[in-house]
Formats: structure tokens, C-alpha cells, sequence
């Protein structure tokens, strides 16, 4: 998880992930509605989490313009990301918890850092056999003076608390072993993510 340098320190060096032609708040991201059944979408997620890691942008808002509606009563999320922008990853998340549709969340090989906020969206998760997911503490990196990493330290710690905040709404283990687990960047495997209640099945 990227959290974009905040504050941005003067002179800092820009990270980026390579655009994507389409605006897709990944580089390979798609929504389609079914076609038997108009009020089911199915949303693939893959590459990286936000174009350009930039957290003032809003590319996360392609998907409603996907066919993604309010009179869509279900959504099948199959995610394969190694991360990316927390902010981006935060935003999709939070668009699939408020849409009143049932979301169920598909880990397909890899849902990782930004992408393991996604997948918690669902109110039905899939971590099948193969599959992982790793946690860890948000990191950035630039340039820095030592007034900018005091900032910058603070910044990190409460991004960190706000990543321990997700994962405690939705995990059955307590605030202080998730955080262990983050500082640790713990990957999860199918039958550890079914036992902590990051999945809901391992089929």
C-alpha cells in the first residue's frame, strides 16, 4: 500500500505506475452487466491499484460509469492486484460497502496490500486454495528534509491506524495482532485468511 506522500515534501520524487489508455483505476479493470441478468455486474480487478498513485485522483469512479448502477442488485468482484494507491483502494472499498447491491469479493491468485481493502468489500469473500493475501504497513518514499519526515512519520502512523481500522471491522482478531501482523507484512494463505475471518470461504 502506497500512501502517495502526504504531506508532500518539496522537490519530492514522483512515484507512478504506467497509464492506462482506458482512465481505469487499474490498469486492467473492466465491469460488465450480465446479459440474462441485467441487475448483476461482474467487476475484474487486476495490475495496479490507481493509474498514477496520485491521491487527489478519482479514476475509482469508472466503475459505476461501467454499468455499475443503483438498480444493480449484485456484484461478483474477482480480484488479482499486488497493490497499489491505499487512497484508490480505500475509495473502491467504500463504493462497494454503500452501493445497496450484495457484493461477493473473488481472491483469483493475488489480493494483496491495496488490494486486500477491496476484498474485504465483500459481504461473501472467496480466498480459494493457492491464493494469498498480504498485509503490511502503508509505506511511501522521496526526497525528505528532517522536518518532512517528522510529518511524514505522523502521516504514516495514522494511515496505518486507518488500514488496522478496515481490517478490525471485518477480521476476528483483535486491533494489536492485525497490527503485528502488518508490521510483520504477513502473507496470508487460503486456510490462515478462512481462520482470522479475512475470507468467508477457502472453495
Amino acid at each position: 500500500v502506497s500512501t502517495r506522500t502526504r504531506p508532500k515534501a518539496s522537490g519530492a520524487c514522483e512515484l507512478k505506475s504506467f497509464s492506462s489508455p482506458q482512465g481505469a483505476f487499474t490498469r486492467n479493470s473492466r465491469a460488465y452487466v450480465d446479459e440474462q441478468n441485467p441487475n448483476k455486474a461482474f467487476l475484474y480487478i487486476s495490475g495496479t491499484i490507481g493509474d498514477d498513485w496520485d491521491i487527489n485522483t478519482t479514476d475509482w469512479q469508472v466503475v459505476e460509469l461501467n454499468g455499475i448502477t443503483a438498480s444493480t442488485t449484485d456484484i461478483d468482484v474477482f480480484i488479482n492486484t499486488p497493490g497499489g494507491s491505499m487512497a484508490h483502494g480505500i475509495a473502491i472499498y467504500n463504493f462497494l460497502r454503500l452501493h445497496p447491491a450484495n457484493v461477493r469479493t473473488f481472491n483469483m491468485g493475488d489480493a494483496s496490500s491495496a488490494g486486500s481493502i477491496i476484498f474485504l468489500a465483500g459481504s461473501e469473500r472467496y480466498m480459494p486454495m493457492g491464493t494469498s493475501a498480504l498485509i503490511h504497513d502503508p509505506w511511501d518514499c522521496g526526497c525528505f528534509n528532517r522536518h518532512d519526515l517528522e510529518k511524514l512519520q505522523a502521516y504514516m502512523q495514522f494511515s496505518s491506524e486507518r488500514m488496522v481500522d478496515i481490517y478490525s471491522s471485518h477480521l476476528t482478531i483483535s486491533r494489536e495482532e492485525i497490527s503485528t501482523m502488518m508490521q510483520a507484512e504477513t502473507e496470508l494463505g487460503h486456510q490462515q485468511a478462512l481462520v482470522i475471518g479475512f475470507s468467508t470461504s477457502d472453495t
